[in-house]
């Protein structure tokens, strides 16, 4: 008899085992030991450097691409919601009554550079000296001179919260936030005139990639009905003139992205979800994250990516996160690629027009490539796994094709 209990609570005990490591062997994302339980809202990385924020005046440093972290002191305590980093020792945070605390050493000390009481800040972006952060009540206060002193730009009679903002590299200003809002203006001018969005859900995600091409996602649950959400994807090609708009049925809430071009990138959100984008409109793929925690922010920096969310979660990938689950097409052209694997040529074949052609390594870094009578000679490249993204009037297609 005591036998057989032994048994029984060793195959007990190998179950438990293998149902708590399951998640995180099949996760392609892996969660890192923080070392706190404080929900987390902004990360950024720069090299090898990568910054988070988060409540109770949590700020977390890494010197070695995320894999391990230390806490940092803040000088006057606030919750924190947004940070930005110039480099390994110039940054910023503030959050709670938009209280801005700069430091110049590498968060050993801060100084407080703005404060706005009942205000609340929820993004931070420069494009050289020139700053914009955001927050609740339509708040945008703006800066030229690397964040030294503020001052607030005048904002449509909206009184909505405003979640993340984004600058052009010719100067254009956007600015997004709940109830399908999109603010635009010039980086000199200090007054945001309201763009139509067609849309009533809380963007939470804006990125240009030029003075014409605008990125802009976001989600929210519904608030009368349990596990309802809704979620939507912009993009305008003409400054904001028009937009193509899709819903993402796989996500639950988005609450933010990151785009590598305008046809690849990543969004996460509630429950843990990852999304990797092979086109926004047509084709994505959810990843596995191994957690269920809301997921908050998103950053990519040379071979690694960040995400930062609620309980102290940390997650990090060195592949891009692995290929998509759950893929879902619509319109997809048909392409063929073969031989793959390949030592040197690979042949493409398709009935669509090939707009671009582009090689990236699982560790995001592009490789020129051309396509000459149909073949891409691959013979002088590294051995190793990489994505063929395929651009036609269809959209944008990624196959993985291995190099030997």
């Amino acid at each position: 008899m005591v036998d057989y209990i032994c048994l029984m609570f060793m195959r007990l005990l190998i179950i438990l085992f293998v149902f708590t490591t399951t998640s995180n062997c099949w996760a392609q994302w892996k969660k890192i030991n923080t070392g706190t339980s404080n929900d987390l809202y902004d990360v950024q990385s720069i090299s090898e450097n990568a910054f988070v924020c988060g409540q109770s005046s949590k700020i977390l440093i890494s010197k070695d691409s995320g894999k391990s972290w230390k806490s940092m002191p803040l000088s006057i305590p606030s919750n924190l919601r947004c940070l930005y980093f110039f480099d390994s020792l110039h940054g910023m945070v503030s959050g709670e009554n938009a209280r801005l605390q700069m430091t110049y050493n590498g968060g050993k000390t801060w100084t407080q550079k703005y404060v706005r009481t009942a205000a609340y800040a929820y993004d931070i972006t420069f494009s050289g000296a020139n700053g914009l952060m955001v927050g609740n009540n339509s708040l945008v206060v703006s800066s030229n001179n690397n964040g030294e002193s503020w001052t607030v730009d005048t904002t449509p009679s909206i009184e909505k919260q405003l979640n993340n903002v984004a600058i052009s590299k010719g100067g254009i200003c956007w600015a997004v936030g709940d109830s399908g809002i999109i603010l635009r203006k010039l980086i000199h001018q200090k007054s945001w005139i309201k763009i139509n969005s067609n849309t009533k859900v809380n963007l939470t995600h804006v990125s240009c990639f030029s003075d014409s091409i605008i990125i802009i996602s976001g989600g929210m649950s519904d608030p009368n009905q349990v596990g309802v959400h809704y979620n939507v994807f912009l993009k305008s090609n003409d400054s904001g003139k028009t937009w193509s708009q899709s819903i993402i049925p796989e996500m639950k809430s988005i609450f933010a992205g990151y785009f590598f071009t305008p046809d690849s990138g990543f969004l996460c959100g509630s429950n843990g979800i990852i999304c990797k984008i092979y086109h926004p409109l047509y084709k994505r793929g959810q990843q596995l994250s191994g957690t269920a925690s809301i997921l908050n922010s998103i950053t990519y920096s040379d071979n690694y990516g960040l995400i930062a969310g609620d309980g102290g979660t940390i997650l990090r990938t060195t592949n891009m996160g692995g290929y998509g689950l759950t893929i879902k097409d619509q319109n997809i052209p048909e392409i063929k690629v073969y031989p793959n694997p390949s030592s040197d040529i690979i042949y493409v074949e398709t009935k669509e027009n090939i707009l671009s052609i582009q090689l990236i390594s699982n560790d995001g870094i592009s490789t020129q490539v051309n396509l000459i009578e149909n073949t891409i000679d691959i013979e002088e490249i590294a051995s190793g796994q990489y994505w063929l993204i395929i651009k036609t009037q269809m959209g944008v297609t990624w196959i993985p094709i291995l190099k030997y």
